[in-house]
């Protein structure tokens, strides 16, 4: 499986695991929650690997820059958007706001497959 893939395996773990804490009605929930999206803490390394794959040796350094940025800057919008977002919807349902953050991991998974897709018809 190419690292594109992976990455796609990896961001579609995650979105599954938030789905299933916003449905979660009990600690056996929570449980199975975490062990479905354990391996979306490989997204981060798979990422870096993949971009940097595409980048010549002297761009590595933007490259990772950029990516380290957009962490920081993605986790500090995602934080404030969430806590927000927990308190507007807590009354309507307690779990709106995982849900609502898997639709923004399907979101990055529909774009990698779209990337792996161009990047496939490139090597061909």
């Amino acid at each position: 499986m190419s690292s594109i893939g992976m990455t796609i395996l990896a961001v579609l773990s995650g979105a599954a695991s938030l789905v299933l804490i916003a449905v979660s009605t009990n600690d056996a929930m929570m449980y199975i929650a975490a062990l479905v999206g354990v391996y979306a803490q490989a997204t981060g390394p798979l990422m870096r690997g993949f971009m940097s794959s595409l980048a010549t040796p002297d761009q590595q350094g933007a490259v990772f820059s950029v990516i380290d940025l957009s962490e920081v800057v993605s986790t500090g919008v995602f934080t404030m958007v969430g806590g927000l977002l927990y308190e507007v919807t807590l009354a309507i349902f307690r779990g709106f706001v995982f849900i609502a953050f898997a639709v923004a991991l399907l979101a990055v998974a529909a774009a990698l497959f779209i990337a792996k897709r161009l990047h496939d018809r490139r090597a061909e």
